[in-house]
């Protein structure tokens, strides 16, 4: 039992992990075209 815990942690721990990004890059494509004229700094 406590093995297929492990496995569903480090599976949910990947799916997070490969999303982030996926969400990082649709934000900076989405900010470009609706917030580009605020500066970011």
């Amino acid at each position: 039992m406590e093995s297929e815990t492990l496995v569903d942690i480090l599976k949910i721990s990947g799916r997070i992990i490969s999303i982030i990004p996926l969400l990082l890059i649709v934000t900076l494509f989405m900010g470009k075209r609706s917030i580009g004229e605020v500066p970011v700094f």
